[in-house]
């Protein structure tokens, strides 16, 4: 079976990020979050998801899909 994995590039969108990470992630067995913003809410938030995988900006992006 293909795995389907997602991708969300975001940058101070922390207000919907919950509401929105609910709706997709029955449809995606990865989501890969890349997060330009300055602060650490969006982390929190991705951190009740367990199938996101978030990336801060200016870090180094490793992708592991295991």
């Amino acid at each position: 079976m293909r795995r389907q994995v997602g991708i969300l590039i975001m940058k101070d969108e922390n207000d919907i990020l919950d509401e929105y990470l609910n709706k997709i992630t029955q449809y995606y067995d990865k989501i890969l979050v890349l997060d330009g913003s300055e602060d650490d809410e969006g982390e929190k938030i991705c951190s009740k998801f367990p199938e996101v995988i978030f990336y801060e900006k200016d870090k180094n992006v490793r992708l592991e899909l295991v």
